[in-house]
């Protein structure tokens, strides 16, 4: 049994593919339909979100939410106890205010570690605990416990509505198999859900320094590929400290962990599972496309004097070389972007570069620690309105108010530092892409990184993972299969 830490007061949390040949699809059309919007004027509509529920009184019901805490928040972002003026714990106490007026209940967010968050509602929900009503899980650790089929078909819970704009549409259809949908991303936690994400960042002095061309052109004329990434990264290793080796104290062109290298797949629009004519999720990864990628990304790790690239351990070494100004490319999350605040040089954000000049758009890969939710299956059938009402209600007031002050007022109004960085947010934002094969993971979800760590080659990599993951995934397909809609 997991840690447990109870926090009974109006506390949530805030802080949480596939085309038809080798690539990442995107959105499909099956979505939930099981409520319809009807055209009002401008003068009808309701003027808050929450007019759009039935008011209904619980008599002071508890509303419990498992989670695990928020990566790199540097504040109360879970459970605030009362407004203190900074902008996004002010909106999640009066969003969890809101709700609990409302619906004459009290919110109570069950805190378990991080690395314990899916032992724990596995375990619970199968001993038939019912002592809680939601789980936020990270999404790296959802899959799992949907295919041991721990939650409830999010489509058979009364008021939850998969098209609304408060669930991220991308993953509705990626985890969208014969009519389920057990696990999904709306924006209950809505810091996790926006920063939670894999992005790059440059360093703007360094690339003027070594004549490098302008970035953000590049990536506005769609000629932030590959190829380019390569060649500018291996234009400004500089041994600085004179030692004659390569070492912390340097400047690269490239700075990233292992794990952060899973964005290039996504970004080049290849996924490690589709969707197939029968609308069923197959295996994508093994072709000409996905071999390509991770040779140039391990060329690119192997250049030792234009390249640091390690374990995750190194992460916050890293972060701090790219403040110091010691590398012109930074691969990382949009969580990072708070280290930044002093850095002396000024910085870009930018997408992970496309496959070629040929792929259509950018694209960015949901990251693991981002928050994925679901409805335990120990909640009584008797309890669904309850528990679909109280978190679409949390989910959409997140979406009109909450979001607006992580993403406008905190992102765009206190850390970024030019209108090029907003709008390469705007756009990565709108890109994000999730795959089947990332959440539902029996073993390829980090190709690139797998294979450089082991210092394998691809084919010998997934020739020896394919015989379980294959019979893996059949068993998780008939499973698909035999739910009834």
């Amino acid at each position: 049994m997991s840690r447990k830490k109870y926090l009974t007061l109006i506390p949530l949390l805030l802080a949480q593919i596939l085309t038809a040949s080798c690539g990442v699809e995107q959105p499909q059309t099956e979505t939930s339909g099981d409520s319809s919007e009807e055209v009002s004027t401008e003068a009808d509509a309701p003027k808050d979100i929450l007019d759009t529920f039935p008011t209904v009184d619980f008599g002071g019901r508890a509303f419990n939410i498992v989670s695990s805490p928020v990566d790199k928040a540097d504040y109360n972002e879970l459970s605030p106890e009362s407004v203190n003026g900074e902008v996004i714990n002010d909106s999640v106490y009066e969003r969890n205010i809101k709700v609990q007026n409302k619906y004459n209940v009290e919110i109570k967010w069950l805190e378990s570690g991080r690395d314990e968050t899916a032992n724990f509602i596995r375990n619970s929900v199968q001993a038939g605990d019912d002592s809680f009503e939601y789980a936020i899980c990270p999404a790296w650790q959802s899959g799992g416990l949907a295919a041991d089929g721990v939650f409830y078909n999010l489509r058979d819970v009364p008021y939850v509505d998969l098209t609304k704009p408060w669930w991220n549409q991308s993953v509705v259809d990626s985890l969208t198999v014969n009519g389920q949908t057990y696990i999904g991303q709306n924006d209950i936690p809505i810091y996790t859900v926006i920063t939670m994400n894999h992005i790059m960042y440059f360093d703007k002095k360094l690339a003027e320094d070594n004549g490098i061309e302008d970035i953000y052109a590049l990536v506005d004329d769609g000629k932030w590929t590959l190829d380019k990434f390569a060649e500018l990264s291996a234009t400004v290793g500089a041994d600085l400290n004179g030692d004659s080796k390569m070492d912390l104290d340097d400047q690269y062109g490239f700075l990233s962990t292992t794990g952060s290298l899973s964005i290039f797949l996504p970004s080049c629009d290849q996924s490690i599972m589709k969707r197939g004519s029968d609308g069923y999720p197959e295996l994508a990864l093994n072709c000409e496309k996905t071999v390509n990628i991770i040779e140039k990304i391990r060329t690119i790790c192997n250049d030792k004097a234009n390249s640091k690239v390690g374990d995750i351990s190194h992460g916050d070494e890293y972060i701090r070389m790219f403040v110091n100004g010691q590398a012109l490319f930074f691969s990382g999350y949009i969580s990072d972007v708070g280290y930044f605040r002093d850095m002396s040089d000024d910085f870009g954000l930018i997408p992970a570069p496309k496959y070629d000049e040929n792929q259509e758009k950018y694209y960015t890969l949901i990251q693991g620690t981002s928050a994925m939710c679901g409805v335990p299956a120990s909640v009584q059938e008797s309890d669904l309105e309850f528990v679909g009402l109280v978190s679409e209600s949390l989910a959409a007031l997140s979406n009109q108010d909450t979001r607006g002050a992580v993403y406008d007022a905190f992102l765009k109004g206190k850390i970024l530092r030019d209108e090029e960085s907003i709008k390469n947010l705007d756009m990565i934002s709108g890109n994000i892409v999730a795959d089947f094969g990332f959440i539902y993971d029996y073993g390829l979800a980090f190709p690139i990184w797998r294979t450089i760590e082991q210092k394998k080659d691809f084919a010998s990599w997934y020739a020896k993972l394919l015989p379980q993951v294959e019979e893996n995934y059949a068993k998780l397909m008939e499973t698909f299969k035999g739910a009834t809609n």
